[in-house]
């Protein structure tokens, strides 16, 4: 991938996520902010021990990375959680 000044602008990231009975959708167009946001929040857990993210999301979303990493490492079959 080649960036560009212009390429948050053209390719944002979309993404979706079930809620209960509900997707909720939405787009990450300001990806340099994005990570800044998420080393702010890593920053916070080392500097106090307090989370924003309850240990049991944590859990799933490690959860949800290695079966995505297992898929693609299949062939891309799909992966029951």
């Amino acid at each position: 991938v080649v960036a560009a000044e212009n390429q948050s602008d053209v390719s944002p990231w979309r993404f979706a996520v079930r809620a209960g009975e509900k997707y909720v959708a939405g787009q990450v167009i300001d990806h340099h902010g994005f990570y800044v946001n998420q080393l702010r929040a890593a920053h916070r857990v080392f500097a106090t021990g307090q989370s924003d993210v309850a240990p049991e999301e944590a859990v799933a979303t490690v959860k949800a990375i290695a079966l995505a990493t297992e898929s693609r490492e299949r062939g891309g079959v799909w992966m029951d959680a």
